[in-house]
């Protein structure tokens, strides 16, 4: 789908508009391999699930270590979450400027950025022996395992809707 308005600051709500008129849902597209996805839906599912995951990932880091290891894994998730929020942000403000430059070197730049911080924040994080590294990266794969997920229910509803 493609956005033809976008959220000012602080609202999240937006209209979309499909790419191809006239083809407003799934069943219009069946036979062209086009499936209607919408995009609010998946974000606010990756979203809520990433929380939900990352849960799961402390609470199992609990039970098969300790609560170090835990911690670390709790550290690792809210990192990579933060990140995940901020970069949506990022985007949104960027595309919702009706002045934004032609170029995305701006939103580029401010994910480097964050990119080079992160890693800071990561080996100061480590060489305090503040977390383990294993239980770091578990944390730091939450967003990324929800987003494998989401992608499977994705092509699990687009395979039952074309059955």
């Amino acid at each position: 789908m493609a956005y033809d308005h976008f959220p000012d600051s602080g609202n999240h709500c937006w209209v979309s508009k499909p790419l191809h008129p006239g083809k407003e849902n799934a069943k219009e597209n069946r036979g062209t391999g086009e499936k209607a996805v919408d995009e609010r839906q998946v974000i606010h599912w990756l979203k809520r699930n990433n929380w939900i995951v990352l849960g799961i990932l402390t609470l199992g880091g609990l039970l098969a270590a300790n609560p170090f290891f835990a911690l670390s894994v709790l550290i690792g998730g809210l990192i990579v979450i933060g990140n995940f929020s901020l970069l949506h942000r990022s985007i949104l403000s960027w595309i919702s400027n009706p002045k934004r430059p032609k170029s995305s070197g701006g939103v580029l730049a401010r994910y480097y950025i964050r990119i080079i911080g992160t890693g800071l924040i990561m080996i100061a994080l480590m060489v305090l022996k503040w977390v383990t590294p294993i239980g770091l990266v578990v944390g730091l794969s939450t967003v990324m395992l929800n987003i494998t997920v989401c992608g499977f229910f994705i092509i699990k509803r687009a395979w039952i809707e074309e059955a």
